[in-house]
């Protein structure tokens, strides 16, 4: 489904969603305003929402949400006695996203059908040479000014904070386990704290406004060319969408693109050298879309053929979208049935336990023994002392290099392992904490001269360490590499 629709001559617009190739309901949603909704006050609203939550959970969550940002806007500008400034619009914005997140909150906890659902959300009002936006979750909104492209929403999610601590890099980021956990959005609190910014636009510029489904099938500068290069928003938006679905369409993907006045023609010489890292874009739409066009097609007559014109007729004109005449001019369908979503929690109180077996033939000490993330357990080997790593299937590994495994089972009384199978040692006689990779790897030793006699360590999942030092409960807060945070405890090698 796409839509394209201009407010000349300031603000041109295109949109375009998919559910994608393997998802079996469009949980994202959409919402255009244009200045006649705000009798000429505002040029523009646009809202993008990404749902999440059980069966149906998901697409209720980003409908209402879709519905109830617009809907609050309008009454706020239909006072003929607000003034109008940015800072008002952006606390508007702010209670749109607070009246959709009571919504949402409120049904998800009277339905238990609809428990835990909930909604990203990036939202951007245009007006004039200003964009004020406003974004919850992982949702996106890139600004994209003479072909170079600049991400303006940092992701509510676990691996963004895990980049911003140093954690993990980008590129880690993209295939961690935790990519897909969101920190905030609507419905999942009772309150909801959106980020909210002012925008100064310069004719030419396009705000790109998209869910997940496209950005985790299309990296940023791939993005920022086909935006650049593409004639049209709604051109743009074709091309990013066949492209996420060429990429394997894993998820629902939506984009949508508001451009501010004329298009600047062609780029500069940047743009190049971005495309010089990927595959040509030298001519649009042909050179670069109509392969992956034809080969969409070809997929189209395989599907055909092997599940026949009855069910493919079906699939093709089952729609999850129709256009209605009032705000916000796109709906879902609604889903013909409600199905309660399966319990996804393990109730660990109730478990029953089959009877004991052996893991492994190593011989261990009684304490300590410790689990990481990915199920490994860690202990300590009887004869030499040291740190050792056991698998699920029972194979077992030295955590330490061999020359400093007799040190560590002298000095190392007390350690502790992280979720990413880093082990940390506690040390009376250095007084100090020595952490090691999970190749067994010295990373460094922390709190020299500032311990005075370490035993019980412990670490959380943002990588700070907790211990008990002379009876005292201390932490050593995780900070980034290399950090200069005045009293940062700087690790030697």
């Amino acid at each position: 489904m796409s839509r394209a629709t201009a407010n000349p001559p300031q603000v041109m617009i295109g949109c375009r969603t998919d559910i994608g190739r393997v998802r079996k309901m469009n949980q994202d949603s959409y919402a255009i305003l244009e200045a006649s909704e705000f009798d000429g006050r505002i040029d523009a609203l646009v809202v993008v929402a990404d749902g999440m939550g059980g069966k149906a959970g998901g697409e209720i969550a980003s409908r209402v949400t879709v519905e109830t940002v617009p809907s609050v806007v309008i009454e706020a500008i239909a006072d003929e006695s607000y003034t109008v400034t940015d800072s008002e619009l952006g606390a508007i914005l702010q209670e749109g996203f607070s009246s959709a997140n009571d919504v949402v909150f409120t049904q998800g906890r009277a339905n238990p059908e609809l428990k835990n659902m909930g909604t990203t959300c990036v939202a951007a009002m245009l007006r004039g040479n200003h964009a004020i936006i406003a974004h919850v979750g992982d949702s996106r909104i890139y600004l994209c000014r003479n072909s170079a492209i600049e991400r303006v929403t940092e992701d509510h999610s676990l691996v963004q904070e895990h980049i911003r601590s140093g954690e993990l890099t980008e590129s880690e980021a993209k295939v961690s386990r935790y990519r897909n956990m969101i920190t905030r959005a609507i419905g999942i609190a009772p309150s909801v704290a959106p980020e909210i910014r002012v925008l100064e636009m310069i004719s030419g510029d396009r705000l790109l406004l998209c869910s997940d489904g496209l950005t985790n099938m299309v990296d940023d500068a791939r993005i920022g060319a086909i935006v650049g290069l593409a004639e049209t928003p709604q051109d743009a938006c074709e091309h990013l969408v066949e492209l996420a679905l060429e990429n394997g369409g894993e998820d629902n993907v939506t984009v949508l693109i508001t451009q501010f006045g004329t298009k600047v023609p062609g780029g500069p010489s940047t743009i190049s050298s971005v495309l010089q890292s990927y595959e040509p874009l030298h001519s649009m739409p042909e050179a670069y879309v109509a392969p992956v066009r034809r080969r969409n097609q070809l997929n189209v007559l395989l599907l055909f053929l092997t599940l026949g014109l009855g069910v493919s007729t079906f699939m093709m004109f089952q729609r999850d979208y129709h256009f209605v005449t009032a705000v916000p001019y796109v709906k879902h369908n609604e889903p013909k049935v409600i199905v309660p979503p399966a319990s996804t929690k393990l109730d660990l109180t109730h478990l029953e336990y089959a009877d004991p077996v052996a893991v492994t033939p190593k011989a261990l000490r009684g304490a300590p023994l410790a689990c990481d993330g990915a199920g490994n357990l860690y202990g300590i080997a009887l004869q030499s002392g040291a740190p050792v790593r056991i698998t699920p299937a029972g194979k077992v590994t030295l955590m330490v290099a061999s020359e400093t495994a007799p040190a560590v089972a002298e000095t190392g009384k007390h350690w502790a392992v992280d979720a990413q199978g880093n082990l940390y040692v506690s040390s009376r006689f250095q007084k100090s904490v020595s952490k090691y990779d999970p190749t067994g790897t010295r990373v460094g030793s922390f709190g020299l001269g500032k311990l005075t006699a370490p035993e019980a360590v412990a670490v959380d999942g943002a990588g700070n360490i907790y211990l008990v030092d002379g009876g005292k409960l201390i932490v050593m807060k995780a900070l980034p590499p290399n950090a200069t945070t005045p009293g940062a405890t700087n690790g030697t090698r």
